[in-house]
């Protein structure tokens, strides 16, 4: 039973809410301060790392020469900073070994993988480790290859096509997720060759002649 005169129970619910809202904005106000905070502090170390790099291989900080060049289109490459800057230092990079070689020679079987910081220097002139979170960019064909492209580099057959159902993040973690055929044959063949194998004991077994 409310008292007469006294404030009425729906006021208290009113009151409630208001502070609940309240709070709530505050505390989605200080979650956003804190992922700026957070992204502001990864886009100034990357960049502290790319300035870094750029100077040991002697790159000006605007070094774009890759990004730059008429009909590069970096194909599956996403629309970042970072990544772009990490492509043109591979870039740079790769015309250290060789400055006077044409583009043709310098861009074929070079690789970098945008999954990787440019600390770690991540191009390199043959393919790399497929693993499933790897994003490789071919320099040879401007482009990230896709979850196919990991298929047929662990040995898919060249004119295999996979079912429309599988998407290109599952068949990266296909890819990623498997050996090459090259290196289980290898493997399995080193294995079967072991001379203590029991199978190598059962064939001398069938090689005796039945009394």
């Amino acid at each position: 039973m409310s008292i007469i005169g006294g404030p009425h129970p729906y006021a208290y619910c009113i009151v409630y809410r208001v502070v609940v809202d309240i709070a709530f904005l505050l505390v989605e106000a200080s979650n956003n301060d804190s992922e700026e905070n957070a992204r502001s502090s990864m886009y100034a170390e990357w960049r502290k790392h790319s300035a870094t790099v750029r100077n040991k291989l002697k790159l000006s900080k605007d070094y774009s020469e890759w990004t730059n060049k008429p009909g590069i289109r970096l194909e599956g490459v996403p629309s970042c900073p970072r990544l772009q800057s990490l492509i043109n230092t591979a870039w740079g990079a790769r015309l250290r070994k060789g400055p006077s070689q044409i583009t043709a020679i310098a861009r074929k079987d070079y690789w970098v993988d945008l999954n990787k910081p440019v600390q770690r220097l991540p191009w390199r002139e043959t393919g790399g480790c497929l693993y499933t979170h790897a994003v490789w960019y071919s320099f040879e064909h401007d482009c990230v290859i896709d979850g196919h492209d990991f298929l047929k580099m662990m040995g898919a057959p060249a004119g295999s096509t996979p079912h429309t159902s599988f998407s290109n993040h599952l068949l990266r973690d296909l890819g990623g997720e498997a050996y090459s055929i090259p290196i289980i044959t290898a493997f399995t063949y080193s294995l079967y060759l072991n001379p203590y194998g029991p199978w190598w004991r059962e064939l001398e077994l069938l090689d005796q002649p039945s009394n």
